[in-house]
């Protein structure tokens, strides 16, 4: 139940066009009469599952959740902030980040 619960969001959000591309890709999974066609459409539909689990989901929500628990720590041992501030601060830069890690993760996925 916890684990779950905590990726509901995940799964219930997926990005429209992820959607599209997997159905699609399953619509000619579904309609390939040849064996070896299959097999390649098996290859797509997974390659495009796990490429978008990484650049969407798996690397961001890493690398931005390791960026604030480090912004905090370090605000905690650097300023004489109060909690509350520390904590707004730290959502600050991590919605900050966004944009910035966006264009390098992609393309170290698509490497």
């Amino acid at each position: 139940m916890h684990i779950t619960s905590h990726f509901r969001w995940a799964i219930l959000n997926l990005n429209i066009s992820f959607k599209k591309s997997v159905y699609y890709l399953l619509c000619l999974q579904a309609n390939a009469d040849d064996p070896g066609r299959t097999a390649d459409i098996t290859v797509a539909v997974v390659d495009t599952f796990v490429w978008q689990a990484l650049a969407s989901v798996a690397i961001p929500g890493f690398t931005i959740n390791r960026l604030c628990a480090a912004s905090l720590y370090l605000m905690g041992r650097v300023t004489r902030w109060p909690l509350p501030v520390r904590k707004w601060a730290t959502t600050a830069i991590g919605l900050s980040a966004i944009p910035v890690i966006i264009t390098p993760i992609d393309r170290w996925v698509l490497l």
